[in-house]
């Protein structure tokens, strides 16, 4: 375990922890989900745009990924929808990835554990 807890302490220090812990705290509380919505939402024409909205589960709208995919906007339209949907899915579980990381560095810490919401 004290090798653990060197690697642990030569990784990262107890401040940049602190202030990891300060901002997930600061931030509104999850768990978060994404809701994607495409523009135009029906017809005529094909879609060119693509939102994707992190929400809380009382749906109140934190952030937004947006994704411009018309024929002028990029070269490859998947891809890029692919990418926006991929940042906006990490972004949205941040919060309770952060969660879970303070709670196994309070656990090796011999601190006690933060509540890990399932």
């Amino acid at each position: 375990m004290e090798e653990i807890l060197k690697i642990l302490d030569d990784l990262i220090r107890e401040d940049q922890i602190e202030e990891i812990r300060a901002r997930h705290a600061a931030a509104w509380p999850g768990p978060h989900f994404v809701e994607e919505t495409p523009y135009p939402p029906e017809g005529p024409g094909p879609v060119v745009h693509t939102d994707f909205e992190i929400q809380t589960v009382d749906g109140a709208r934190l952030a937004e990924v947006t994704c411009a995919h018309g024929p002028t906007d990029v070269d490859d339209p998947a891809r890029a929808v692919e990418g926006a949907r991929a940042d906006a899915m990490f972004f949205g579980s941040a919060w309770a990835d952060i969660q879970t990381l303070l709670a196994v560095v309070d656990a090796l810490r011999g601190r006690g554990t933060t509540d890990v919401q399932e």
